[in-house]
Formats: structure tokens, C-alpha cells, sequence
């Protein structure tokens, strides 16, 4: 059932999934992933940072808590530039890798896709966790969209940003001036008059209210700090080596998950945009989606996912169960997702929902793996050949014993008879049982639960992972504070151990075998004392012997090699 991991070496460019416990293992593939891992299962100490540290490309990763930025900062400046967002300063990195990014510092009004450039920008901060409420979202995302075309057109270049969108929104009177000049605005596509009718409309009060909800979060003093000017672009992601963090504290996402959405939807357009030179694909770009479930529901990530390979980029979002997807893109969505993923990776799951997946996954055991039925034993008597001799003899009391041991032979095979009986009826049961499981999942959703959870360690036992949609792996967490010790890097270590303490095994055996040999003369000398056959000094001899047995065992145990 379980693939054959020497197919799976981690190389260059390979996304690192752990260790089978001889040597690491990785997937060389330019499709998406997709990581399924309960909380605390170590889904940031053995997939994000690990992967991190050998990933050699561009990378967009979502750190809730920071670490991987603390961990990881240093070593991805060897590889190309780092910009970590942290608006509420969580991280702890060095202030040369602190950053900012203002999304309408790389919109140009004269571009010919100057429309979609900003309808990008705003579906980023317009979060969609409800299809029903599909219209009220798209009434406000047309505002949304007309204010930051208005700024391109109106304000000065150095105070274009979306704080600036958000302070105009919230307030009554700017918006109505605004709204005022954009009627009769064509620039960047008719957005400015699109945003003017649908406010204008009946439902226009309630577009302006879901808009304002929807860009509540840039009123935070710590978004304007990372929003309000650039200090990088998100084009370096494809046209260099970049690496950007997105820090936001778990207790903040509810309140500012649009942060991360705006960043993961500015960065998906970045990737789609053409490169100097006409071509599509630039850097390859891995972007590390951890929080997925908080990002809402993103329509480009649904409908063109497939097509993202051809920009360069692999998404890798990461949830605690299969029902947060399932809620997002529903089960279709979710399907979807998991055809354009090379990888499903499992661990440290809990629900239900997830287990049943994961168990259907393993495969459906068939009549071939059952294997064919013991075969019955022959039960016919086996007679005594030794007795029917003995009963033929003219002895009578030969014959006698002949006869006694003819019924001892019957006896015998009686219960040799019994016993092969017993025995096939135990595998008979052990093979019906077997027979039951045919047609079920290979990996009940108990044995599931037992591989993958986090038992007596600070990650979970086991991953179970599905490669290319068909092979599965059991794969070994490797977080990236351990290193791997294989036995025979193990063995090597216990010699050199046993080396460096003055561990010296043939003199310690040498030390032994006198040791046993001193002692086992001074027992003869003690039990020939006693019978009093003894000759000379017996005392004597027996003290020495016990001496000599004594200072060999110190030996022994001075030189013995220590336990590895």
C-alpha cells in the first residue's frame, strides 16, 4: 500500500516533506500543495520553516506568529532580498528586514489594464465568506474600486494610498464630494462612474455601509504604517529573488484578515503579469498560505489555480480540516483544488470529517491482498510402526509393551490431530476476518487517527501524504531544530562515543574472561576446602583468585565500550 520512498529523494527545488528514517524526502513538482494539519501538529516547525531554509526560489509566506520569519530571515537573505510586513511589530527580526507596501504605488492610470489592476486591489480587501451576500459584496467592491481610481486621478502622487480611500469612505462629507466629481468621470476604465450609480442607487446606502466595514481595518495606526509607502515591489517576487512575510497575530485576524488577503491578491496579479520581454514566467514563486480559512474566499484562486503553473507560481495553503475548505470552495471547489495539487499532506488530525477522507484514501482492499484460504488439515490416523513390530513378537511381554505403546502412538495422534484442527481453525477465523475488510478502506479511521496524531512529542508522529494523486507515503516530521540521524550515522557516533571515553572492547573482554576464569578457580578452591580433599594453602589460593577476579572486573568495567 505505502509507495516506495527511494522515488522521493529531496533535491534542489524539491518541496521537503520530512524523513523516512534513512534520508530526507522531498516532491520535485511545479503544481500546487495543500497541507491538512490539526493545531499544534508542528505545521510551522516541520512544513513552513524547514522548507524555507532549503527553498532556493521567491516565496510569499503568511506567518501568523512570526517565527518563521525569526527563524528563517537571515538564511533567505543569502538567497535574495526580505521584506517582513509586521504592523504590530510581533516579529523579532532585525530592523533591516522590516518593510512596507502601498498596492497603488505600482497602478498606473494610463495602463490599458488600469481596470483590472485596481478591481484586483479590491477584491483583495473585500473579504467573501458568504455567496449569498454575493451582490452587497460586489456593491461594495464597485465603491471600493471608483475611490481608488478617483485618488489615481486626483490626489497628489505622495498622498495616493489606501489609508487615504478609507479616510475618504468613512467620512460623510468628503465621500459625497468625491462621489460628486466622479459622476461625471471616465478615467481608468468608467470605475469612478460605476462606483457613483451604485451609490446612487437603491441599495446604494447599503453598498457604502458593507464598504466601509469591509475597509475598517486601515483606520489601524499599524496598517497605515506598513501601508501607506513602498519600500520594495511585489513584482521582485517574479523578477528577482524576494522573500516576504506577512506577520499578523492570530487574535488580529479577525479584525485585520483582509491584510493578509489584500497581500495574497496583489500577489497572485504580480505573478500573472507579464515580464520584460513578453514572457509569463519569471522566478518560480512559492506562496505559503498559512491561515488559508482566513483569507475568505478568493475567486481567482477557485477559477484559475490550474493556470498559475504557468506563471511560476505554486500556492500552498494550509488548514487544521478538510471542512474549512469544504466551507470556502465548497465540495466541488474543494476537489478542484485537490486535482491541481501534487501534494496532500495530513497530520495531527482530529475531525471526523478529515479521518473518513484520509482512511478513503488509503484504497479499498481487494480479494488478491486477502490472499486464498488455508488449506484444511488431514486428519487420517497415523498407525505405530514400532507397535504393530512389537505386537508381532513372541515375547509376551514384548507384546504387551507393543501394546501400550500402540494406544500412547494413538493417544499422541490424537491430539496432534486436535491441535492441526486447532490451528487451522484459528487461521480460518483470522482469514474471515481479513475477508470482511474486503471492499473497505485499507487504514480504518482509527489506525488514522493513531499514525498521524501527536502523541509524546512537540510534533505528530506520523504524515500521511498523497503524491501525484495516487502514491502514498507515511513520512517522519523532520522539524528544523533536530537534524537527522540515520543508524548508521547513529553507529558511527556510538563508535566514536565509546572512542573518545576510553571505551577499548577486546581488553575489556580480556579483563572479563580472566575476571569469570579467577573466580571460578577460587570456587574449586572453596568446595575442595570444604570436602576437605584440598592439598598446600587453599586459604591461600582462594584470596589470591578473589583478588585477581576483583581487580579484573575494575578493569573490565574501566574499558568496557559505554551503551549506545
Amino acid at each position: 500500500m505505502w509507495a516506495d520512498t527511494s522515488n522521493y529523494p529531496n533535491k534542489p527545488g524539491s518541496l521537503f516533506l520530512g524523513h523516512d528514517g534513512e534520508k530526507e524526502l522531498g516532491l520535485m513538482t511545479e503544481r500546487h500543495a495543500i497541507t491538512i494539519a490539526g493545531a499544534g501538529a508542528g505545521k510551522g516547525t516541520c512544513v513552513i520553516i524547514p522548507n524555507l531554509l532549503r527553498w532556493r526560489s521567491s516565496v510569499l509566506v503568511i506567518d501568523p506568529k512570526g517565527e518563521a520569519a525569526e527563524a528563517t530571515a537571515q538564511a533567505r537573505k543569502d538567497v535574495g532580498k526580505v521584506f517582513v510586513l509586521d504592523p504590530f511589530e510581533s516579529a523579532n527580526v532585525d530592523a533591516e528586514f522590516k518593510a512596507s507596501y502601498n498596492p497603488l504605488d505600482e497602478l498606473d492610470p494610463q495602463s490599458l489594464t488600469i481596470r483590472e489592476d485596481i478591481e484586483a486591489v479590491a477584491d483583495g480587501i473585500v473579504m467573501r465568506a458568504d455567496p449569498q451576500a454575493a451582490h452587497w459584496d460586489e456593491g461594495a467592491q464597485s465603491i471600493i474600486s471608483g475611490l481608488i481610481a478617483y485618488i489615481l486621478v486626483e490626489a497628489p502622487r505622495e498622498r495616493r494610498s489606501l489609508i487615504l480611500m478609507q479616510q475618504i469612505l468613512s467620512d460623510d462629507k468628503m465621500l459625497s464630494e468625491a462621489l460628486h466629481q466622479m459622476s461625471t468621470m471616465d478615467a481608468c476604465g468608467g470605475l469612478c462612474r460605476e462606483a457613483f450609480n451604485a451609490a446612487d442607487a437603491k441599495e446604494g446606502e447599503y453598498f457604502v455601509s458593507n464598504a466601509r466595514k469591509n475597509t475598517r481595518w486601515l483606520a489601524s495606526q499599524g496598517m497605515a504604517n506598513v501601508l501607506r509607502s513602498s519600500s520594495f515591489k511585489l513584482a521582485e517576487l517574479k523578477t528577482g529573488v524576494a522573500s516576504v512575510f506577512l506577520v499578523l497575530p492570530a487574535n488580529y485576524l479577525g479584525q485585520h484578515g483582509r491584510f493578509l488577503r489584500l497581500f495574497v491578491r496583489c500577489g497572485i496579479e504580480a505573478m500573472s503579469r507579464k515580464i520584460d520581454g513578453g514572457g509569463l514566467r519569471g522566478t518560480q514563486c512559492l506562496f505559503f498560505l498559512d491561515e488559508f480559512f482566513s483569507l475568505g474566499y478568493i475567486d481567482e484562486i477557485a477559477k484559475a489555480s490550474g493556470l498559475m503553473r504557468g506563471y511560476g507560481l505554486q500556492l500552498w495553503p494550509i488548514l487544521q480540516d478538510l471542512g474549512q475548505l469544504v466551507t470556502l470552495y465548497g465540495r466541488e471547489g474543494s476537489e478542484t483544488f485537490f486535482g491541481n495539487a501534487d501534494l496532500h499532506q495530513f497530520f495531527g488530525n482530529t475531525d471526523k470529517f478529515t479521518l473518513e477522507y484520509m482512511s478513503a484514501m488509503t484504497g479499498a482492499t481487494t480479494i488478491e491482498e486477502v490472499g486464498a484460504a488455508p488449506d484444511a488439515p488431514i486428519n487420517a490416523p497415523t498407525p505405530s510402526i514400532l507397535g504393530g513390530v512389537m505386537s508381532q513378537s513372541s515375547d509376551k511381554s514384548i507384546r504387551g509393551m507393543g501394546a501400550v505403546w500402540g494406544g500412547v502412538s494413538g493417544a499422541l495422534s490424537q491430539l496432534s490431530a486436535a491441535a492441526d484442527q486447532a490451528d487451522y481453525q484459528n487461521k480460518m477465523n483470522e482469514y474471515q476476518q481479513r475477508m470482511a475488510t474486503v471492499g473497505r478502506p485499507r487504514v480504518q479511521i482509527e489506525e488514522m487517527a493513531q499514525l498521524v496524531q501527536r502523541k509524546n512529542d512537540v510534533v505528530a508522529d506520523n504524515m500521511f501524504c498523497i503524491t501525484h494523486g495516487a502514491d502514498r507515503l507515511l513520512v517522519k516530521p523532520l522539524p528544523y531544530f533536530r537534524e537527522l540521524v540515520t543508524p548508521a550515522e547513529a553507529k558511527k557516533r556510538g563508535l566514536a562515543t565509546q572512542k573518545a571515553s576510553g571505551g577499548n572492547r577486546p581488553l575489556a573482554a580480556l579483563f572479563a574472561f580472566i575476571s569469570g576464569f579467577a573466580a571460578l578457580l577460587a570456587l574449586v578452591g572453596i568446595l575442595t576446602s570444604i570436602e576437605g580433599t584440598a592439598t598446600g594453602n587453599p586459604l591461600g589460593a582462594i584470596i589470591v583468585c578473589s583478588v585477581v577476579s576483583y581487580l579484573c572486573y575494575r578493569g573490565w568495567k574501566k574499558f568496557r565500550p559505554p551503551k549506545v
